[in-house]
């Protein structure tokens, strides 16, 4: 590990929160390093999914390969992209995104998959940053110990089976594209924080627009800010604090309402209605089943059927899953003076807040993985915290580490190949469909509406 490569310096003597005071060469490529390694190990791991095809008839061929990609780089096509819903989406940078890629490569399925490739290793490094910047806060200024805690973290967030969906699949770009936006605004928001200058705070407010461009999910960014306050222990007024969130409360609110309206401009097939005492229910199974997957990963899948159906019999295990969010979220309360293991816990909710099915959602599957690529993070940080403040990194904490590094690369590298084409994935989907017990009888249909149309 790079552990070594971190010395012990106190804020007052090392001011680490900016990379380009680089003094020796030496002191550079040591600041360098763990930006290099994270690179380099994110692209060994995915770099067989840049020879992926596209999926056609899983989406590809109609979220990548459209009217608006085929138009190309003028500015009528900008518009139109911009103020246009598109089977119920409302995602402008993801198509711009495309568009720029099929400007300069065509449709080269290649050229898409390595887009997605070099997404996801930005994503890994700008979590590193942000992690590192909060660290470094929080720890009392010990560069050494935060850069740590950053590394683990991004290290475990980059090898991750749970981010497979969100890199190898072209159609889940959506993903990659606004968490980048994302977590560069959450590194200004902090260098807002220190500086209280005018242009961070509109550069945060237009990273989120940015990110609302690229998918609904980051209309959680104020509450993420909230969030970062909180573990940064401010101490400016609360009035003051609050007053800085209206505005992105504003957008929050707008950004909701397009996303109701772009989902009322779809021709989707029939979807479950559940009533509220089971979207409750659902919603305490799917934030179980997220933790569950984001510690061990396993059986991962592009689906994953509704536990049951609208007007089923409820199976009496799914009544326990309460039980057991609230036993997770007591071992948070018993540890709740350490705001660190809080805001790692609260992070990991946020980001998955608006997929627990509390507001009915067009969804065919109960959870999905592409909609925990942020939350990883929060269960990455947790991981690499208590290594770093309650186990010290003694050597055995080390090697567990490097052991569970190793498993979620092989894992990850085993389960890319289900996403090589259109279809061994919609093998795989199938047995999964078919060992239901449901599967026969009259729901049929409901229940393998994606694989027949692709969503």
């Amino acid at each position: 590990m790079t552990m070594g490569y971190y010395r012990q310096k106190s804020a007052g003597e090392h001011n680490e929160s900016s990379l380009s005071d680089c003094r020796t060469q030496p002191v550079c490529i040591r600041r360098m390093l763990p930006y290099l390694l994270l690179a380099a190990v994110t692209v060994a791991v995915y770099i067989q999914t840049v020879w992926n095809d596209f999926l056609f008839h899983w989406d590809d061929q109609w979220v990548v390969i459209n009217a608006f990609t085929d138009r190309g780089m003028s500015w009528s096509n900008i518009w139109d992209v911009v103020t246009q819903f598109y089977h119920g989406q409302y995602a402008p940078a993801n198509e711009l995104y495309y568009i720029i890629i099929y400007s300069l490569f065509g449709y080269n399925s290649y050229a898409f998959h390595a887009g997605s490739v070099l997404l996801h290793t930005a994503n890994v490094l700008l979590t590193y940053r942000f992690v590192f910047l909060l660290s470094l806060k929080t720890q009392n200024g010990e560069t050494a110990v935060a850069g740590r805690i950053a590394f683990v973290t991004a290290l475990l967030f980059a090898v991750h089976p749970v981010c497979v969906e969100s890199v190898a699949w072209l159609s889940a770009s959506k993903i990659l594209v606004y968490s980048l936006f994302y977590l560069t605004a959450l590194i200004i928001y902090i260098r807002y924080i220190e500086r209280k200058d005018a242009a961070s705070y509109l550069l945060v407010l237009l990273l989120y627009i940015l990110s609302f461009a690229g998918k609904e999910q980051a209309v959680v960014l104020v509450l993420c800010c909230a969030l970062v306050d909180y573990a940064m222990r401010r101490r400016e007024p609360v009035l003051l604090m609050v007053a800085e969130k209206v505005p992105m409360l504003f957008l929050a609110l707008f950004f909701g309402l397009i996303t109701i309206l772009s989902q009322g401009d779809t021709s989707g097939g029939s979807m479950p209605q559940y009533d509220i005492m089971e979207r409750s229910l659902l919603a305490f199974y799917s934030l179980f089943e997220y933790i569950v997957k984001a510690i061990v990963p396993y059986n991962l899948s592009y689906i994953y059927p509704f536990p049951f159906q609208p007007d089923d019999a409820v199976p009496f295990g799914i009544y326990l899953y309460p039980l057991y969010v609230l036993a997770l979220g007591y071992l948070v309360f018993v540890f709740r003076r350490d705001r660190m293991i809080l805001f790692a816990a609260l992070f990991f909710v946020i980001h998955v807040l608006v997929a627990l099915h509390i507001v009915p959602i067009s969804r065919f599957a109960v959870t999905a993985d592409r909609y925990s690529y942020l939350s990883l993070i929060g269960c990455a940080f947790m991981i690499a915290y208590l290594s770093a403040t309650r186990f010290r990194f003694t050597r055995w904490v080390k090697l567990a580490l490097a052991v569970y590094v190793v498993c979620l690369s092989v894992m990850t590298l085993t389960y890319e190949r289900h996403w090589r084409n259109t279809d061994m994935l919609k093998q795989n989907i199938r047995e999964i469909l078919k060992s239901r017990k449901d599967y026969d009888d009259g729901k049929k249909t409901l229940i393998t509406a994606p694989v027949n149309a692709g969503h």
